[in-house]
């Protein structure tokens, strides 16, 4: 059985928050996916029902879709991350990306750069956000869509110089489309036509043309004098994935990072040496020295997570981020980073479970116990001590966002467990946040949906829940509930009556709307 998570790079990606929408990908679903994607460009290569395409071919399509979708969504992972959004904020968009990746104009847009690689519509993306559903998920102030579209473009050209076999596709695509619009003629003397380039440039020596001297004098005063703080990042970005090997390349960047007044720069630099220069001796020391002493929380959690991520074997690793995890920093972000980090890269040291469970229990801050808790049902769900430090997270701690994660780790790592229907149960009932009572009813759906007493369950969520519509975007228990039930339980005696009562007597609009709509 192929391993298509591993095939797209998803395994291997470290803090990586939108791996469920991969996951989803790699089911049956995908082939019809890769159908959207390719929909306008290769349309005569897909596997309709009279096509030619090869087995190998699909297995091709199939790889380049789910590492083009895995690197679009680190992109905007990225994005998030340089708004200054904290991980629990950023895991809450999972659900929208889900539907926006699965939009068919969506995917059809972003598989339309692998033939024209400038091509990407920012402003369908943006449209498509606001039309579909997901739109009341709101994207932040700082969030730009030209800076995904642009660094994606170049994500594509990557994968399409390292995909031989996608290259023969796209070639023999573009071949025949230039067949049709420009026939060759058939009195045509190629051999003729060889000879006269020959002839006009072979003495042309290629090597001593300067094509990179003045490009990189634009970028560096660019880089140090521009005014404007995103071209100054941009342009560090660019430095980096261009000119790597100049010799004052990292001169440049290491200025930046200890002198540039604004923080989206300094983050800029400090992933560009930590990726650029990976082996150069002072990168060490330069994270090191940056997650201690940027006066940038934001600054100090990004050169966290790249020194976890890109000196994960290095001795003095662990240490810094077991300092860092134990209150050091005041910010809870940086926290949060070195938590998430110890998590997801050391869960075999035998420290870590136990650094875990403090930050989970004892931590000031509910960004810092999220995260631990989240580590904890990820990473060590057949540890004895997990199941009841879920369960003390889930019932008793004072933030609804820890006790949310709780839920749905319990649910999705303790299905078998006979303590578990009961705690979700409770929780669904009883707690006073409408995002716990949803997750519970949400783990207790799709993970008891044959316990006989279910039905009743939902019925009584999708009458009793005291959801109220109030600002930004939330998750309605009641709504979840009867939608499941018509969904799960469409013969059931009780359901149309359930139905119509909702249509007629719920106090949501939007649900009234949408009961009726079932009934016609």
């Amino acid at each position: 059985m192929i391993d298509w998570l591993a095939l797209w790079g998803v395994t291997q990606a470290v803090g990586f928050v939108f791996k469920p929408i991969l996951e989803y990908l790699a089911k049956d679903t995908a082939k019809d996916y890769v159908k959207d994607f390719f929909k306008s460009c290769l349309s005569n290569v897909l596997p309709l029902p009279n096509s030619q395409q090869t087995e190998k071919q699909q297995e091709t399509l199939k790889i380049v879709t789910g590492k083009a979708i895995t690197e679009f969504l680190k992109l905007i992972q990225q994005e998030l991350e340089d708004a200054d959004l904290e991980y629990i904020q950023i895991q809450q968009y999972n659900l929208s990306l889900e539907e926006f990746i699965k939009d068919q104009q969506v995917a059809e847009a972003l598989g339309q750069v692998f033939i024209d690689q400038n091509s990407l519509n920012t402003k369908l993306l943006k449209e498509r956000w606001q039309k579909l559903e997901v739109g009341k998920t709101f994207l932040p102030n700082a969030f730009n869509w030209e800076q995904v579209a642009k660094r994606y473009q170049k994500k594509v050209k990557a994968i399409i110089q390292e995909t031989p076999e996608l290259r023969e596709i796209l070639n023999s695509q573009n071949l025949e489309k230039l067949a049709e619009a420009v026939p060759v003629q058939p009195e045509f003397d190629l051999i003729k036509y060889q000879e006269g380039i020959l002839e006009q440039y072979g003495n042309l020596k290629l090597e001593s043309l300067d094509t990179t001297g003045c490009a990189y004098k634009i970028l560096k005063s660019r880089a140090e004098n521009d005014e404007n703080p995103s071209v100054r990042r941009a342009t560090v970005q660019e430095l980096v994935q261009v000119y790597t090997d100049h010799p004052d390349t990292l001169s440049i960047l290491k200025f930046r990072l200890e002198n540039d007044e604004h923080l989206d720069v300094r983050r800029a630099a400090v992933r560009e040496i930590a990726r650029g220069y990976k082996d150069h001796p002072d990168t060490l020391s330069i994270l090191k020295s940056r997650a201690e002493n940027d006066e940038s929380s934001s600054v100090r959690q990004t050169a966290v997570r790249e020194l976890a991520r890109g000196f994960k074997d290095h001795p003095e690793t662990l240490s810094i981020l077991k300092t860092w995890a134990y209150n050091h920093d005041k910010n809870p972000s940086v926290r949060c980073a070195a938590v998430e980090e110890l998590g997801q890269g050391y869960t075999d040291h035998p420290e870590t479970l136990n650094i875990l469970k403090s930050c989970a229990e004892n931590d000031e801050s509910s960004s810092v116990r999220y995260v631990a808790v989240e580590e904890l049902g990820q990473g060590y769900t057949d540890h004895p001590e997990t199941l009841n430090i879920l369960k003390s997270c889930a019932e008793n701690d004072e933030s609804s966002s820890v006790r949310y994660v709780a839920v749905e780790e319990l649910g999705q790592g303790y299905t078998d467990h006979p303590e578990t229907l009961n705690i979700l149960k409770s929780c669904a009932e009883n707690d006073e946040s409408s995002s716990v009572r949803y997750a519970a009813v949400q783990e207790l759906a799709q993970g008891w949906k044959d316990e006989p007493s279910m039905f009743e369950f939902l019925q009584d969520r999708a009458l009793h829940d005291p959801f109220k519509h109030g600002h930004g975007f939330q998750n309605s228990p009641r709504e979840f509930a009867l939608k499941t039930i018509v969904k799960n339980y469409p013969n059931h005696p009780q359901t149309l009556p359930l139905l119509r009562d909702r249509a007629e007597n719920d106090p949501d609009e939007q649900l009234r709307t949408w009961a009726n709509k079932q009934l016609e």
